[in-house]
């Protein structure tokens, strides 16, 4: 199966003011929640999201799933949040993106960074092209990452924010991708890999 983001339905539910920590420092801003249904399931398609926006734009915008489909293999999603990060060079001055990183199947890290043979093998990755860049094309970094590939969305996009969280966790878990082989799993493996844990 290849699942699209096309449908993926986001509706905005609510918001607040509020505080919380991010890599053990105090951040405020609002919390806003979002229902989400993801029709390219029949079950296991209802989802509620929380996506946390700092008043300061040099801050993360965090987006984290708060319920999610009683399916095993998805159990360690409400644990997962990916984090968006201002763009500081121009022509994306402004724009926020996140590493490709996604969600490990196989039970070992949380995540697995992928390259670009690694994103082109993810059969639903088509539909994000356009937002893939590497990250020396969306901040100057000191560290040695430079070339990790990112994607990119507007600040006030969350739909795109959580629709990038299905493309590189949910549909990664429930499809059997695993990084490391690049490819997807049958489904006797994904059992396999789940139960042992």
């Amino acid at each position: 199966m290849k699942p699209r983001i096309s449908k993926v339905s986001v509706t905005a539910t609510g918001s607040r003011p509020a505080a919380w920590t991010f890599t053990g420092k105090v951040v405020k801003g609002d919390e806003i929640r979002y229902e989400v249904r993801d029709h390219n399931y029949y079950r296991g398609n209802k989802w509620e999201f929380l996506i946390r926006v700092p008043k300061e734009k040099s801050k993360y915008i965090e987006v984290r799933p708060i319920k999610v489909p009683n399916i095993k293999v998805l159990a360690q999603l409400p644990k997962l949040a990916i984090a968006f990060r201002r763009a500081t060079l121009r022509p994306n001055v402004g724009r926020y993106y996140c590493k490709v990183t996604v969600a490990d199947l196989t039970g070992g890290a949380r995540k697995a960074i992928l390259s670009l043979k690694g994103w082109r093998a993810l059969p639903w990755a088509s539909e994000l092209k356009g937002h893939l860049r590497k990250k020396a094309e969306v901040r100057v970094g000191k560290g040695t990452d430079r070339n990790s590939l990112v994607l990119l969305t507007e600040r006030g996009d969350h739909e795109m924010m959580i629709k990038v969280f299905f493309v590189l966790k949910v549909w990664v878990l429930r499809e059997g991708f695993n990084p490391y082989s690049l490819k997807i799993m049958d489904a006797s493996e994904v059992r396999d890999v789940v139960n042992r844990r």
